[in-house]
């Protein structure tokens, strides 16, 4: 291996990071410039140009690793997770429509960052609970 690619615990991936040559790889095969690469993975483009050198020199093993991956991806989450993801997802998007009823956001005013909503940590709350407990 060269300088940049170490062997991990997941297989090869670039010193210093969690990023592996898989990651590089994906990018590559679709046809990203380096310096986009780069950007996106936040490596030097002196790295990039590393694990690509190293890809070509291991390019069937890297292929079929990849194309493990690929596999797994598709297939998804065994079903048993899925299961505990969708409790999950529901359980929030009901907490997320219980609080938009709360707090619901008037159209025409633009109160920065709140969206409009009445926090009920804003100042304003906190002069009414105040104001009631006087």
């Amino acid at each position: 291996m060269n300088q940049v690619v170490i062997q991990g615990p997941n297989g090869p991936k670039i010193k210093g990071t969690r990023v592996t040559i898989y990651d590089v790889y994906y990018y590559w095969t679709q046809g990203t410039p380096q310096l986009k690469i780069a950007e996106i993975l936040s490596l030097t483009p002196e790295e990039v140009v590393a694990v690509i050198t190293y890809i070509e020199n291991h390019r069937e093993d890297v292929h079929g690793v990849h194309v493990q991956i690929e596999g797994r991806f598709a297939r998804g989450h065994p079903p048993e997770t899925q299961a505990i993801l969708d409790a999950i997802q529901a359980k929030y998007q009901a907490l997320w429509a219980e609080r938009k009823q709360a707090y619901p956001v008037e159209e025409d005013k633009d109160e920065g960052d709140s969206g409009g909503h009445k926090h009920p940590g804003s100042l304003e709350s906190a002069v009414q609970l105040w104001s009631a407990a006087v």
